[in-house]
């Protein structure tokens, strides 16, 4: 029996799709805070069979007046392990270890610069340019859902007033 090339070619073209669509989440993406402020740009990048996010804009470069650390970068502070509350918050990776399997990025982790906690997490994209994060510890059930728009670098119209001066 000889290979059909119609199925062979059909065959390929649902692989190449396949790739394109684990793809769709490359690119800049907007966090907001609490309050909804425009808080970080966060990039998508492929490495290898893996998507990672790292932080490439911030609200705010340095923390405000105030605080213990004022004027001074943001750095991860929160960090559990000391050895890396020194390093910048600009550069790093928040999301990691993402997989695409069937039509969502799950399997990987969420970084809280905040809280210096990670989370498990799955991603979807519900819209292009809307993806949406699911962070949980143990089941999916018991976690917190935040969007993501697509985004550039610095967003449009980003509100960088330092708090309290209001």
């Amino acid at each position: 029996m000889r290979p059909n090339p119609i199925a062979i070619l059909l065959l390929l073209v649902a692989s190449l799709a396949q790739a394109q669509t684990g793809d769709a989440i490359l690119g800049t993406w907007l966090t907001t805070d609490e309050d909804g402020h425009r808080d970080s740009v966060v990039e998508i990048v492929r490495e290898g069979d893996f998507y990672t996010g790292l932080v490439r804009w911030v609200r705010f470069e340095t923390y405000p007046a105030g605080d213990r650390m004022t004027g001074q970068p943001l750095v991860d502070r929160e960090n559990p392990s000391p050895d890396l509350r020194t390093r910048p918050v600009l550069g790093l990776p928040v999301l990691q270890n993402l997989r695409f399997q069937n039509n969502r990025w799950g399997n990987g982790t969420i970084y809280s610069v905040r809280t210096g906690k990670t989370y498990r997490v799955h991603l979807t994209l519900p819209q292009p340019d809307t993806l949406k994060l699911r962070g949980y510890l143990g089941a999916p059930l018991f976690g917190q859902t935040v969007y993501w728009t697509r985004s550039t670098i610095p967003p449009a119209d980003a509100d960088a007033t330092p708090p309290g001066s209001e």
